[in-house]
């Protein structure tokens, strides 16, 4: 069977300490960014990449976080970031 890839801008919300621990995530159009965070959390903007087919569900899960300004290259699972994502997001921080 083949696998099916997707790519969601996600919102992760989270403690402003040194564990930021997530307290809520979700996905987000990117034309909504940005957002104000909830009282008490910082908020922080990240691609998310799923990899997976019906027959399996989901087999794969990665993140690509905004580091000062800059999509990273690659997902936490290995995989390059598409270029489009990059441009996506360096025009929405123009």
């Amino acid at each position: 069977m083949k696998t099916e890839i997707l790519y969601e801008w996600w919102v992760e919300t989270f403690t402003p300490d040194e564990y930021e621990d997530i307290e809520d995530c979700y996905d987000i159009d990117l034309k909504e960014w940005p957002i104000d965070a909830p009282s008490g959390f910082d908020i922080r903007l990240c691609l998310r990449r799923l990899a997976g087919n019906d027959a399996e569900g989901i087999t794969e899960m990665g993140y690509a976080y905004i580091e000062n300004g800059d999509l990273e290259n690659y997902f936490c699972c290995g995989h390059k970031v598409p270029k489009r994502h990059h441009d996506a997001i360096k025009n929405k921080l123009k």
